[in-house]
């Protein structure tokens, strides 16, 4: 249940980017250096905000695989694996893998008030998940998941109170 007026919309309609990325081929080390362009892979978060990676690629690796370089503030949502559901937030430019979808430049949320809401929203993605041995939630079944839109003002002031909650434990 969400009060009369906040709006509920579909993750589409309120996110201007919504990609992932893919994985170079691990057996060429030229693509994989110890400094360079971050890469996100889903065990590197969990519900948290996200300063490193434990990753980086070389340029031929973003040229050869055309990799997207994501700004900070997006948020990324783990679609598979043990990570399934688990939400972090930007505060780095990266790429990311094929596990990761990535929802960044949004004119209804803000962006930290987008990681709390997919943070609570984990449940009811992963109940939408499909596969047997390891569920997979597509970027299809979140772009077309409803989430709850207050107005601006109100998510400030939900993200302030989580903030100072959460730095409390």
């Amino acid at each position: 249940e969400i009060p009369e007026h906040w709006e509920r919309n579909k993750v589409l309609r309120l996110f201007k980017q919504i990609g992932s990325g893919t994985t170079p081929s691990s057996g060429d080390a030229s693509l994989y250096a110890d400094e360079g362009t971050p890469w996100l892979q889903s065990g590197d978060f969990n519900n948290n905000e996200i300063n490193s990676t434990s990753k980086f690629l070389t340029d031929k690796a973003l040229d050869n695989y055309s990799l997207k370089l994501y700004n900070s503030g997006g948020v990324v949502i783990a679609m598979y694996g043990a990570s399934i559901g688990k939400v972090g937030l930007l505060n780095i430019a990266t790429t990311v893998n094929q596990a990761c979808c990535v929802l960044s430049d949004s004119d209804h949320l803000l962006q930290k008030f987008s990681f709390y809401v997919f943070i609570n929203e984990k449940d009811n993605l992963v109940k939408k998940s499909k596969g047997g041995t390891q569920p997979n939630i597509s970027q299809e079944i979140i772009k077309s998941h409803y989430i709850p839109v207050p107005p601006l003002s109100e998510q400030r002031s939900i993200v302030s109170y989580l903030d100072a909650k959460c730095s409390k434990i």
